[in-house]
């Protein structure tokens, strides 16, 4: 059963290079106390990369960062500018925050 649920968002974010308008962050320690990470946002569908660093920004100013990869995809309208709600996993530390969260 997941602990120390932690859940924010997270503002002027990058994934790979490219930049998206915002994401939400939700931090917890596993049953076997190990903290992980993952973070959910909205991507064009043209977003292609499977994994890359992801930064942005707290609202209380924090910068962080961390490695990740997409775990889940999940379509949104088509059109050209449709966009894609994509799922990623923390895949090493999230940077930037007072307690350290591992991947």
């Amino acid at each position: 059963m997941p602990s120390r649920h932690r859940r924010f968002a997270l503002l002027d974010v990058t994934f790979a290079g490219i930049a998206l308008p915002s994401a939400t962050v939700d931090l917890w320690e596993d049953d076997g106390g190990v903290s992980r990470w993952s973070v959910r946002a909205l991507m064009p569908q043209a977003q292609e990369a499977e994994s890359g660093l992801l930064t942005g920004r707290t609202k209380d100013g924090r910068q962080l960062s961390g490695e990740v990869e997409v775990a889940n995809r999940q379509a949104g309208p088509g059109g050209p500018r449709g966009q894609t709600l994509v799922e990623l996993h923390g895949t090493a530390m999230l940077v930037g925050l007072e307690d350290p969260v591992g991947g």
